[in-house]
């Protein structure tokens, strides 16, 4: 009974090694199925990522040259519209010289011509006083 005991002993401690050694090798197998889905999805994870990055880059791009674009043309209308301004404000300071030049020469014009009256009418006075 002793040996038989010991026998059977033996063979569950060998059948409980193997147990226990498969259970290892899939615990192990699991760890490295998990390892390898774990790269895999890093690699992959990092590919979309530089993927969403590149993109990223080039909208900003797209939108700096489009904003540039915008801009130089927006630079080119104000240049423009400042330059008509500055015309009108030359062409209305022009025109108020020349008011002012036309309205000096009718004011000494006038001056002169109630001056010449005003002799004219002094002598026709002093003629007809007798001075």
């Amino acid at each position: 009974q002793s040996t038989y005991r010991g026998h059977v002993s033996r063979r569950f401690m060998v059948h409980h090694r193997q147990v226990v050694a498969i259970i290892r090798l899939h615990e192990w197998e699991q760890a490295c199925s998990l390892k390898l889905q774990s790269v895999w999805r890093g690699h992959v994870g990092r590919a979309q990522g530089f993927r969403v990055i590149r993109h990223t880059r080039a909208a900003l791009r797209l939108q700096s040259t489009y904003r540039g674009h915008v801009s130089r043309r927006f630079m080119v209308h104000h240049r423009q519209v400042v330059a008509i301004i500055r015309l009108h404000e030359w062409e209305q300071a022009c025109s108020l010289k020349l008011q002012s030049v036309w309205r000096g020469h009718v004011g000494r014009a006038q001056g002169f011509r109630v001056i010449r009256h005003t002799r004219a009418a002094l002598r026709l006075q002093s003629t007809y006083r007798g001075h």
